[in-house]
């Protein structure tokens, strides 16, 4: 699909934080498009597979700090599972090769989306988040399962994740990010009010 980049600007100039955006990025244009769009950060998942060079190029061009690696996985049968283009597409690639690959490309930090996890609620991937988080170079990412305040401390106290993201919460609950924050701080979790 085409990328929306009048939605991007559109966004990016009501917002005052941050903003990272993926989905569709197939080239360095389209990082330079999304950057002048004012994305902060692009993030590519489908295209590190139908384009090997691309992680290495974006991160050479823009800077490893502005580009996100995203890896969507599942457990099938024990295993650690990658999938691309939106979670449909089985990848034939070991998850922790996949990580590998990804820090080696160049990229800033890792999201790691748990598909079984995702909209749940019912908590994030502590046990693979642990794993990763324990031998990554770069900055890990957790995405997928949030549905309490506890569940944010639970995986920060188990792992060594940098960041949480998390969206249901934020839909279904009551729950704002300042209550996340007010949280984490409750448990002595650094974090910025």
């Amino acid at each position: 699909k085409k990328i929306d980049l009048e939605l991007i600007n559109e966004i990016a100039n009501e917002t005052f934080m941050p903003l990272t955006v993926g989905g569709g990025v197939q080239s360095i244009k389209d990082v330079s498009n999304l950057l002048e769009a004012g994305a902060d950060k692009v993030s590519i998942n489908t295209s590190s597979f139908e384009n090997e060079n691309l992680m290495k190029e974006c991160s050479r061009t823009f800077g490893s700090q502005c580009i996100v690696g995203s890896i969507d996985y599942k457990m099938v049968n024990q295993d650690i599972i990658v999938y691309s283009n939106s979670g449909t597409i089985r990848q034939k690639v070991n998850f922790y090769d996949h990580v590998k690959k990804m820090e080696d490309s160049g990229v800033g930090e890792l999201i790691l989306t748990s598909i079984d996890h995702e909209g749940d609620m019912n908590g994030y991937d502590i046990e693979t988040l642990y794993k990763v988080s324990r031998s990554a170079l770069i900055p890990i990412i957790a995405s997928g399962g949030a549905g309490k305040l506890e569940d944010f401390s639970d995986l920060i106290e188990k792992s060594e994740v940098s960041a949480l993201a998390a969206a249901s919460i934020y839909h279904f609950t009551n729950f704002t990010p300042r209550d996340v924050k007010i949280h984490l701080k409750s448990k002595n979790i650094p974090v910025r009010l």
